[in-house]
């Protein structure tokens, strides 16, 4: 049998690992002299110029992200469901 509890945990661990990687892909490493004279796209090309792999970490964080979301919803109604189950039997 495996334990639901430390395969959660280890499920958390896994997508901050793929979040950090995500985010190390989309790091820029070039510096830059002021950042607030460029727009918004500007920026975001710049980024995506000099940057690692930014369209594969941004892929990879927000899958991260959403995979995150959905865990903690199925965290909170399994844990829901039990305690409404051990109300029900006492």
């Amino acid at each position: 049998m495996f334990n639901r509890k430390k395969l959660i945990q280890n499920s958390y661990f896994v997508l901050f690992l793929i979040w950090l990687i995500g985010v190390i892909l989309t790091l820029n490493f070039l510096p830059m002299q002021d950042p607030d004279t460029l727009t918004l796209e500007e920026m975001i090309n710049l980024q995506k110029q000099f940057s690692i792999n930014y369209d594969l970490g941004h892929l990879l964080i927000k899958i991260s992200e959403l995979s995150f979301i959905i865990l903690t919803m199925y965290t909170i109604i399994s844990f829901l469901i039990e305690k409404y189950k051990e109300k029900r039997e006492t």
